[in-house]
């Protein structure tokens, strides 16, 4: 690995891809100003003990970008493997748990281009950059990297495949691996191989959504995913000293299956039966129907009535009761009966 010069260096700017939505550049003004001036500000001993991609020869180019089309044809010019990373808003809640925002950037390295896409300034996913990241030839480089892939998926609904763990890279090809573990924290795994501090300051839980970033952002930002790349150059280096073979795809994941299963679908309950639905024209003809029932009855009642006449008698009868009707009478009496009848049975 190139060991970092200690002399003064210049500040050099590229020429933006975008003016409105871009940035291009191969030095940060805030690092190179810092080297300098080194009697102003820290030693430089202590300034070449922190890690920045600056140091690094050939010095990769920043292209931080808020445009969809931009993002899509610089990731086409990226050969693989890339250090991979995400960057997001976090609020921290007194006795709540933090609630996560959508990711708002995701960083891609390649050994001359640090792509910084700036999500949250976007419509849309762009198709290139999801293609890439979906590309399980393309292998992806960083640290709990699995966790980044799940978090992209829930935000986007991207399926990141050709994720390589570093710690599980190391072990498979450093025999000397000090960690019984796979997944281990960035800055650890980046003092163990370049012996360097990766700096997480303040600027770790900053406003990852503001327009445009700052330049502490980006530098911080184009760090995390250069190192990952800069680590698996070592550890390449590491196996072919110790003669192993280097087999990276082996140590690749992805997320063919979605990370989170969906939730059991709750016990059946039985509902109660509900009444069987009768039509209007079921209701009336049952209306109907009872009507001429009732009508029926009555015409029978009144029939009843007409031919057996009810006599109600307090006494026996005696030969002075007998009433004889005269034809006369007996007209009448029909006529009477007959004109009840039909008012009753209409």
């Amino acid at each position: 690995m190139p060991r970092p010069p200690l002399g003064k260096k210049s500040a050099t700017f590229g020429t933006a891809l975008n003016q409105r939505n871009s940035d291009v550049e191969n030095r940060p003004e805030s690092s190179t100003a810092t080297l300098s001036h080194p009697q102003a500000g820290p030693s430089k001993s202590r300034l070449s003990s922190v890690y920045s991609y600056t140091r690094f020869k050939p010095s990769p180019a920043v292209v931080y970008t808020r445009d969809e089309e931009e993002a899509n044809e610089m990731v086409r010019v990226m050969p693989g493997p890339l250090g991979f990373d995400l960057e997001w808003v976090v609020h921290f809640r007194r006795g709540k748990a933090p609630r996560e925002n959508r990711t708002a950037l995701l960083q891609l390295s390649s050994e001359r281009i640090i792509l910084l896409v700036q999500l949250s300034a976007m419509k849309h996913f762009p198709q290139g950059v999801k293609a890439v990241i979906e590309d399980k030839h393309r292998i992806k480089l960083g640290a709990n990297i699995k966790n980044d892939g799940h978090k992209l998926y829930r935000d986007y609904g991207v399926r990141a495949a050709g994720l390589v763990e570093l710690g599980t890279f190391a072990r498979h090809t450093d025999p000397a691996f000090p960690f019984n573990r796979s997944i281990v924290a960035l800055a650890k795994i980046v003092k163990q191989y370049t012996h360097k501090t990766l700096s997480k300051g303040p600027v770790r839980t900053s406003n990852w959504e503001a327009q445009p970033l700052s330049q502490e952002q980006r530098q911080y930002a184009a760090n995390d995913a250069h190192c990952a790349l800069v680590v698996y150059k070592c550890l390449v280096a590491i196996a072919e000293e110790h003669g192993r073979t280097v087999d990276v795809d082996a140590c690749a994941g992805d997320l063919t299956r979605a990370p989170r299963k969906a939730p059991a679908a709750p016990p059946t309950v039985p509902k109660p039966l509900s009444p069987p639905v009768v039509s209007v024209a079921q209701v009336v003809a049952a209306a109907i129907a009872s009507r001429e029932e009732e009508e029926e009855s009555e015409c029978e009642e009144a029939m009843s009535a007409a031919v057996v006449p009810k006599v109600v008698r307090r006494r026996p009868p005696t030969p002075d009761d007998v009433i004889e009707l005269t034809s006369s009478d007996e007209d009448d009496w029909l006529s009477r009966a007959q004109a009840r009848l039909s008012h009753i049975c209409g």
